[in-house]
């Protein structure tokens, strides 16, 4: 991997929500409570092969949302984090087919996530229901860590 490519997934992945969450924090104050989520993925728990530069941003991505979570609480800022798993999808459509059959058949349910159902849950998490969750990852998981 060249150091480009490293730089590349890291600067989408961990550099752009750290300058978005900054700008935002104004904005964030002015109207809390407030929510803050990062989309997070399993690989920043279990790693992932061939993606070091994935899962690392991935793993930093749930370290800066707990983080992020402390520091923001006394702020009536809510962060959380959100791993919608496995599904199809853009990333995932230039996969092999034996890659897709693997996670298939991985999975405890046999399905990939479904991002309907991760859309309803952000939604849920959205809403003025939810006042006292921050700190925490969601895991919508097609297998086990």
């Amino acid at each position: 991997m060249t150091e480009q490519e490293w730089d590349a997934v890291l600067g989408v992945n961990l550099k752009a929500p750290f300058y978005m969450t900054r700008k935002l924090l104004p904005l964030l104050m002015r109207k809390a409570p407030s929510k803050v989520f990062m989309m997070v993925s399993r690989a920043g728990l279990s790693g992932l092969s061939g993606a070091a530069n994935y899962a690392a941003s991935k793993g930093g991505l749930i370290a800066m949302t707990k983080t992020l979570a402390k520091e923001l609480g006394r702020k009536k800022i809510l962060v959380n984090g959100v791993n919608p798993g496995f599904m199809e999808s853009s990333m995932t459509e230039n996969l092999s087919e034996k890659t897709l059959q693997r996670n298939l058949e991985e999975s405890p349910l046999k399905s990939f996530s479904d991002p309907e159902e991760v859309a309803d849950f952000l939604v849920y998490l959205s809403s003025d229901r939810m006042r006292q969750v921050t700190g925490q990852v969601f895991h919508f998981e097609s297998r086990p860590f």
